[in-house]
């Protein structure tokens, strides 16, 4: 069984939105899968255009985008 990597963010997304995984997620976003994998494995951080990104494809706040990212990011 593959357990993810848990990222506040992405796993909001994936509850709010009714999706059922990272590639769901990805074309919700209308992004690449790796986008969303390096994302959540923290091997690519959560830039100003990313955040626009979510806020562009999601009813939630820039405020409430920021309070889900990791503060190690």
């Amino acid at each position: 069984m593959y357990i993810q990597t848990p990222h506040p963010l992405i796993d909001h997304l994936l509850d709010k939105y009714q999706l059922r995984s990272d590639a769901e997620l990805s074309r919700f976003l209308e992004t690449n899968p790796p986008v969303i994998s390096k994302i959540r494995n923290r091997k690519m951080p959560i830039t100003p255009l990313s955040i626009l990104m979510f806020y562009d494809k999601t009813d939630l706040s820039i405020e409430e985008i920021r309070a889900l990212i990791p503060t190690e990011e």
